[in-house]
């Protein structure tokens, strides 16, 4: 006999978590009918892209009209998340905001590594490129620019 959940219990499960029925593991609110192995494998992927990237890095799984894997490293100033493409080696987002799950700098990679240094050099690059105008602004007009 199934134990009855409380009342607290029924209000944590929302439409936006995904339940378990033979096969299909999927949120109503998604819809595309994911299974149990895809999100089995979306976790060992996750895994994976996680152990090659190394300490620091956390797997991550998450279902977005599907199970989509990544691995992510997060401080309280930025996010940085690398998902494998398949066909086309590995994406890495990074991000001025912790919580995003986008990011403005993007590249990507035929490792997870590759990836992450693609994206680095890109806002490594923007960042480059705004010191560069500040001091060039700040120099032409010192009293009011500083």
């Amino acid at each position: 006999m199934k134990a009855k959940k409380s009342k607290n219990e029924e209000a944590k499960t929302s439409d936006r978590d995904p339940r378990r029925s033979g096969a299909r593991y999927c949120s109503s609110w998604c819809g595309a009918g994911c299974t149990w192995r895809e999100y089995r494998a979306a976790q060992e992927a996750a895994k994976s892209i996680t152990e090659r990237l190394g300490p620091g890095w956390t797997p991550t799984v998450e279902e977005k009209f599907g199970w989509h894997a990544s691995a992510v490293l997060k401080t309280d100033r930025g996010r940085i998340s690398v998902t494998g493409c398949g066909w086309d080696g590995f994406n890495a987002l990074v991000s001025q905001d912790p919580n995003s799950s986008g990011g403005r700098w993007m590249a990507s990679g035929d490792t997870p590594r590759e990836a992450v240094q693609g994206a680095m050099k890109l806002l490594g690059d923007e960042l480059s490129a705004l010191m560069s105008c500040f001091h060039s602004l700040a120099s032409a007009d010192p009293g009011k620019a500083s």
